[in-house]
């Protein structure tokens, strides 16, 4: 099959987050399929994946076909929104020239990413298919950014029904989903669970931590509103006030981070109690895992979670290093517990969570081996991604092969 895999924020496998779609296309490829991957050349607003001098670039990255399409810098949520529009515009221009593919994944990164994959595939004449990866528009109701009245949200509806409707499939990487799609039109067989994983080659296995003290907690992935991070900063004030040896490790980008330092400084702690480092590609985090005695997982509490679960990347990456996981979440599912492989943790309470680590911190070595031992064990079973890509190359040779008969 050719497949076109269209997901805004996608970056190769060299890159530092969003890799689902390069791993995904990878597996596939080695499978015999020919894959495209069409994604915005600055994922992240700030910063060119590669260089665009035109609409866009092609370029082989790890052996998969990226075409990267020219869209703004921004810093604001204004620019963000007109990054989405450009992003949609452009990736259906830039199509016309691909050679015509068997089926199109759109990814609701953004729902714009997804219309576009719709877009493309009804250019073609060929069968599209939705991927869910947040409930658009449903999230802008938990997070109180909006309310139902809201000219947005109503037009965001209309787009996420429009493309329920015309889509021949869904994927769903939640496993509480499936009633909130029925709810809204998508048929039982329509409905795929594909959920997010990691490549098991990753991590190599898990070697000692070094000695402690400190105790050292870390955390891979975005600073965004809905990770919270603010609860760690102020449970790292906790334990300072305690007096515990035991420090958080922050490595990562996003909107929240220039306010996570003020709210360290302002608190008076230091890198020795709070260290924020740059993003690095998840090919370099082997020395900075092995580095950590622990991981911590924190998202805010919200409705999505509790009522469709969760299936985010970094907590899968943890699980593969095969360290303990201090997990403050409310969702309706719980890989951590799953996989007894760490603590678990209410959502924003600083108290809470400067309590476990402090009690994971004077766990005895052998113990904590044992909650990185299984959770490896269990991702391994349950969220490789090459078995995924197996499992999705299957659904789509159905699809595909349906319209051919």
């Amino acid at each position: 099959m050719r497949i076109l895999l269209i997901n805004h924020y996608a970056v190769p496998e060299r890159g530092s987050f969003g890799t689902r779609h390069a791993v995904l296309a990878r597996f596939l490829r080695e499978l015999g399929h020919e894959v495209t991957v069409m994604a915005s050349a600055i994922p992240d607003g700030r910063h060119e994946t590669v260089p665009v001098s035109g609409l866009f670039a092609d370029r082989i990255e790890g052996g998969v076909h990226f075409r990267f399409i020219r869209t703004n810098r921004y810093r604001s949520l204004p620019g963000r929104f007109l990054s989405m529009l450009l992003f949609r515009a452009r990736a259906v221009r830039a199509s016309s020239d691909l050679r015509a593919p068997d089926v199109v994944i759109g990814s609701s990164v953004h729902l714009h990413a997804a219309d576009a994959g719709r877009r493309i595939a009804h250019r073609f004449g060929v069968p599209f298919v939705f991927e869910v990866r947040d409930v658009w528009p449903e999230v802008f109701l938990d997070m109180r950014a909006m309310s139902r009245r809201n000219p947005v949200y109503q037009y965001l509806r209309f787009l996420e029904l429009r493309l329920y409707r015309e889509a021949v499939a869904v994927i769903t990487l939640l496993p509480g989903m499936k009633e909130y799609l029925r709810a809204h039109g998508v048929s039982e067989q329509r409905i795929w669970y594909i959920p997010n994983g990691v490549d098991t080659a990753l991590f190599e296995e898990p070697r000692p931590p070094p000695p402690a003290p400190p105790f050292v907690v870390s955390y891979f992935g975005a600073h965004g509103p809905a990770n919270g991070l603010d609860t760690v900063i102020r449970a790292a004030a906790v334990l300072k006030r305690a007096g515990a040896a035991v420090k958080f490790r922050l490595v990562g980008d996003g909107s929240r981070k220039p306010a996570l330092r003020a709210l360290a400084s302002e608190l008076g702690i230091g890198p020795d109690l709070v260290e924020f480092l740059d993003p690095v590609p998840k090919v370099a985090l082997q020395p900075l895992a092995t580095a950590t005695h622990a991981f911590v997982f924190h998202l805010k509490d919200l409705a999505v979670l509790r009522r469709y679960g969760l299936s985010a990347n970094k907590l899968f990456d943890y699980l593969l290093a095969g360290r303990p996981i201090l997990f403050a979440c409310r969702a309706a599912n719980n890989p951590v517990e799953e996989a007894q492989a760490g603590l678990i943790v209410p959502p924003e309470d600083p108290e809470a969570l400067a309590d476990a680590a402090l009690r994971l911190s004077r766990t005895p070595q052998a113990e904590r081996d044992s909650m990185g031992r299984r959770g490896r064990e269990w991702v391994r079973e349950h969220h490789d991604l090459r078995r995924l890509a197996g499992r999705l190359a299957s659904h789509l040779e159905q699809v595909v092969g349906a319209r051919s008969d």
